[in-house]
């Protein structure tokens, strides 16, 4: 079976901290026949307390710790969260120099996106594109020219939203799906197998969207 690597997310539970993998991204690895790996964090902090700003480089040991899993991976996942660490950087860049299947979602896209182009998130000043438990929210317009448009065939799409913070330029990445107010919702690294970043949240659809559940497969088909 393949094996996917899903970097895991922090949270607070009993005042205590702890390490969590989203549920409904592993059962899709399951429906899909591979074995979810979570990536777990190296350094010896208590990441919920303090943001990835603050938390210093990664050692020498803590980055090969990190590489050895993702060697035992055969794509990688980068889900939504409430903030990126230093982890996530050395996980997206060792995963892109491998050649390997990524997927990023939500705040996983705008990590793609600064790493690429160095700006960073900017807030969004209504609650326009966080909504919760809503099946729709808003449409986004898909560039024929993209993976996305080749895997389902159509030129725009109506998806979720859970975030309230938007990247604005790229270099190196191509912008394959927008908002109707122009922010980024989608975005590709050329001449790449399989490397995607949605700002939506395809895994939260794949139950009751076809067109989620077709993107979420053919990342497992590139594996």
């Amino acid at each position: 079976m393949k094996r996917v690597g899903i970097v895991a997310r922090t949270f607070k539970i009993w005042d205590r901290s702890a390490i969590y993998m989203f549920d409904n991204i592993r059962r899709i690895c399951f429906m899909n026949n591979c074995i979810p790996i979570m990536i777990i964090p190296p350094q010896i902090v208590d990441y919920y307390e303090y943001s990835g700003s603050e938390i210093g480089l990664l050692t020498e040991t803590e980055i090969k710790y990190l590489e050895s899993i993702i060697d035992e991976c055969d794509g990688i996942i980068i889900p939504g969260g409430d903030r990126w660490y230093k982890y996530d950087e050395v996980i997206y860049n060792y995963a892109l120099e491998k050649d390997m299947p990524l997927l990023a979602i939500c705040m996983g896209m705008q990590l793609m996106v600064t790493m690429d182009s160095g700006c960073r998130p900017i807030k969004i000043n209504d609650d326009s594109h966080y909504k919760k438990n809503t099946d729709y929210v808003h449409s986004v317009s898909i560039d024929k020219n993209s993976k996305l448009y080749g895997i389902i065939g159509k030129d725009s799409l109506r998806v979720n939203s859970y975030h309230n913070f938007y990247v604005d330029k790229v270099s190196k990445l191509k912008v394959i799906a927008r908002s109707n107010e122009g922010y980024i919702e989608g975005v590709e690294m050329p001449n790449k197998k399989f490397v995607v970043g949605l700002q939506w949240h395809p895994e939260i659809m794949y139950d009751y969207d076809l067109d989620n559940q077709k993107i979420m497969n053919e990342f497992f088909k590139n594996l």
